[in-house]
């Protein structure tokens, strides 16, 4: 009778203690997917903040670009204007200026593109209301050289009657950059947050589900350790 009982006590004892080891290797296990999925989370979440900010940057060099773009284009007006008597240097001063022209239409499509409220900017529509100046701009500028004399060159009259037209339109490209890189740092700020907020969530997690294990094998441990006392 007394080896019927030690050999059920012996049994109930290896029952506990392969419930306590299938315990441990499922924590393992879960706590290693959990690890997992947490450190490929925060890279998805990094590289995903990363494409954004780059997006953001890019944004911003776009519209400093087209900011100093049209000031040398208005630069290369006012050279075209001081040496558009001499044939070659008019050639050459108006080639410079159309190329700026072309360059500053350029960068600003390309932001108008990219300035969709998913980049965090919004601001499509402005954009593309300065680009809509700017043409415009550009085809009074081509009409007065159009109406232009080559060899009665008068600098002074093409002065006077282009005179502060490019003044609203700069004014409002210096008024966009600024805007730009006020917007640039809360979401920076904003993406450093997401990403912090991720992690101390996950870790919370991780450690929390460690906890319950730890809780669990305890608690199986003590069974077994009690049952095997109380037979002694």
């Amino acid at each position: 009778m007394s080896s019927r009982v030690a050999s059920s006590s012996q049994l109930r004892l290896r029952r506990s203690l392969l419930q306590l080891a299938s315990l441990l290797l499922l924590t393992m296990l879960a706590s290693g997917l959990l690890a997992l999925f947490s450190v490929w989370s925060l890279n998805a979440a990094h590289i995903r903040n990363q494409r954004h900010l780059a997006e953001v940057a890019a944004m911003v060099d776009l519209g400093r670009t087209a900011q100093v773009r049209f000031k040398t284009q208005v630069q290369e007006w006012k050279n075209l204007l001081l040496r558009g008597a001499d044939p070659a240097q008019r050639q050459t001063y108006e080639v410079a200026f159309h190329a700026n022209e072309v360059e500053v239409h350029t960068l600003l499509r390309q932001m108008a593109g990219r300035g969709d409220p998913s980049v965090g900017f919004g601001l499509t529509a402005e954009v593309e209301r300065i680009d809509a100046g700017h043409v415009a701009l550009g085809l009074v500028y081509s009409a007065a050289l159009a109406s232009a004399d080559p060899l009665h060159w008068d600098a002074p009259g093409l002065d006077r009657a282009m005179r502060g037209l490019d003044r609203p339109l700069n004014q409002q490209l210096d008024a966009l950059a600024a805007r730009l890189a006020a917007q640039t740092e809360p979401l920076i700020n904003e993406s450093m947050l997401a990403e912090r907020a991720r992690f101390d969530t996950l870790s919370r997690v991780l450690w929390l589900a460690m906890a319950v294990s730890i809780v669990l094998m305890g608690s199986l441990l003590w069974r077994a350790m009690s049952e095997r006392t109380a037979e002694a």
